[in-house]
């Protein structure tokens, strides 16, 4: 849904709203903030400004607080009072529409004509339906490569994307961190039944049963850690272990630092009781990796499971980004995770400690 008008009526501490939603046909991203006061409001602002293509739309302000609205085709403004100042912000749109989009498909062709013209429907239908502006299908067996697509559906000042373009791999890296740990067990390493925290030399923990988690648990998702029950992400929350350090925010968190804090913690559940998706496990086993090895986990992927395969860290910088032919797009953000104190927002696809998480890119 798209938040077009608001309303808010009563006092400060009884107090009603009104929205007007429109259906999102298009399926755009859309962030909504209600931000108290003007620290906030250019704290979020710039957070904000940090995703490619993303600017604000509208701005709305409590009526008891407003002095006038404008709303033009191209405009959107608002004025306010704090602290017997006055304040305004405008918004000037370019474009009174936004801009159409078009689609291309491109690459290698799968087969028959008919084939090709099926998944390129397909994917059409997907993107358009779920606002994907750059995709990429690859389809291989046994190892080859039979056929590579590129697709768009995107405005004119989006680059069309090509099969060999770079995207984010996100989550899907986990199979390099499966592929390292099943390296390790082959060559006699690492075992499925190995307890990781006694391997990687802890023999504390707040809950006795965190002792017992096996390698397989992890690779499972059955290693007793559960996101949901928990109420939180450890793999997002960096910021809150380099606030719980002695050195209070001065240092960004590591691996290692999140380990020792998940030490702390309790488990949700006995390993091996149940299934729950789990960052922080897969966390954990590419530290493992590397614990064992004596190799940070990128050299160890490079020579043991990459062998010249073009793939490389997401630089953690969002504006590093800027100009990248693919852009990795989330409506959400959150706190910079290289500097703990800052407080400052940065899109999500980099709020989370990329440079030492490891996560991966690759084409």
């Amino acid at each position: 849904m798209k938040t077009q008008g608001f309303s808010s009526y009563g006092t400060p501490d009884n107090r009603t709203y009104c929205l007007l939603r429109h259906e999102n046909r298009e399926n755009e991203n859309v962030a909504l903030y209600a931000n108290p006061g003007e620290e906030d409001f250019q704290r979020t602002f710039a957070g904000e400004i940090t995703k490619p293509f993303w600017r604000p739309k509208k701005l709305f302000m409590s009526n008891d607080l407003k002095i006038a609205g404008l709303s033009l085709t191209r405009v959107s403004g608002i004025g306010g009072v704090h602290e017997g100042e006055e304040f305004y912000n405008v918004i000037f749109q370019e474009l009174p529409e936004p801009k159409a989009r078009h689609w291309h498909a491109t690459g290698e062709e799968i087969g028959s004509p008919r084939e090709d013209k099926s998944l390129d429907s397909i994917m059409e239908k997907f993107m358009k339906t779920n606002g994907v502006r750059q995709a990429q299908v690859a389809i291989a067996s046994r190892g080859v490569i039979k056929a590579e697509r590129a697709y768009t559906s995107a405005e004119d000042d989006r680059e069309t994307v090509a099969t060999n373009d770079t995207f984010l791999l996100a989550s899907v890296s986990k199979m390099f961190t499966t592929a390292a740990v099943d390296n390790l067990i082959k060559r006699g390493k690492l075992y499925p039944w190995t307890k990781v925290y006694k391997r990687l030399g802890y023999f504390d923990a707040k809950d006795e049963r965190a002792k017992k988690i096996t390698v397989k648990h992890l690779l499972d998702h059955k290693g007793g850690y559960d996101r949901r029950e928990a109420g939180e992400d450890i793999s997002l929350g960096f910021n809150k272990v380099a606030m719980s350090l002695p050195t209070k925010g001065n240092r960004a968190a590591t691996t290692r630092d999140v380990i020792e804090y998940m030490l702390t913690q309790p488990l949700q559940f006995t390993s091996g009781g149940k299934k729950a998706y789990s960052n922080y496990g897969f966390m954990l086993l590419g530290y493992l990796v590397s614990n064992v090895t004596g190799m940070p986990y990128m050299d160890f992927l490079e020579k043991n499971i990459f062998r010249g395969l073009d793939v490389e860290l997401y630089k953690t910088s969002p504006y590093e980004h800027w100009h990248d032919r693919i852009i990795q797009e989330s409506r959400l953000t959150g706190l910079d995770t290289l500097r703990p104190m800052s407080n400052r927002s940065v899109a999500a696809v980099c709020e989370r400690n990329w440079a030492l998480k490891e996560w991966l890119s690759s084409r």
